[in-house]
């Protein structure tokens, strides 16, 4: 296949205009950044380096954290990454017993948090912790809810070791 090159305008480098060396904007006529990508990348660590720039990117988020779509995309993407990423500590796939999260994406989790379970604030959900009801089962619609900190500890899947009548020491 043949690539039509492209010269970053920072570095002066040339490479194939494709989306490999350059971000996409749809603004421009080749839909490509004037950047190549290594280029943009020290630009904007530069930039997020400086006073201002971590301002910016402190209100963005506290912004976006602040309301309730974005307080349950950040429920929606830990519970993907407890299920899916075998490093974090509180891994809830094993081999014996896989969770999976049944949501197709944010948006439907959103979606069922507001339509079905009648959150509209976020203050409704602040402090509570988004739990399975059926530990055994995967994070579907039916079987999600937000509780205390204290009811999620109760509810906790008990380790091999912990189980009612047994000690480590038994093991």
């Amino acid at each position: 296949m043949l690539y039509v090159p492209k010269e970053c305008t920072r570095c002066g480098e040339v490479y194939p205009a494709t989306t490999e060396y350059f971000y996409v904007r749809n603004k421009s006529r080749d839909g490509l950044t004037p950047k190549c990508r290594a280029c943009t990348r020290k630009v904007q660590r530069a930039y997020n380096a400086t006073d201002s720039g971590r301002k910016v990117t402190k209100a963005f988020g506290k912004k976006y954290r602040g309301t309730l779509v974005g307080r349950l995309t950040r429920v929606f993407l830990d519970a993907v990454r407890r299920c899916t990423v075998p490093t974090v500590h509180n891994f809830a796939s094993r081999d014996d017993n896989k969770i999976l999260v049944e949501f197709t994406s944010t948006a439907a989790f959103v979606k069922h948090v507001k339509k079905n379970m009648g959150i509209i604030k976020l203050s409704q959900i602040s402090g509570l912790h988004c739990c399975r009801i059926d530990k055994t089962k995967n994070f579907a619609p039916d079987n999600i809810h937000f509780v205390s900190c204290k009811e999620a500890n109760k509810n906790r899947r008990r380790k091999r070791w912990q189980k009612k009548g047994a000690n480590s020491a038994d093991l």
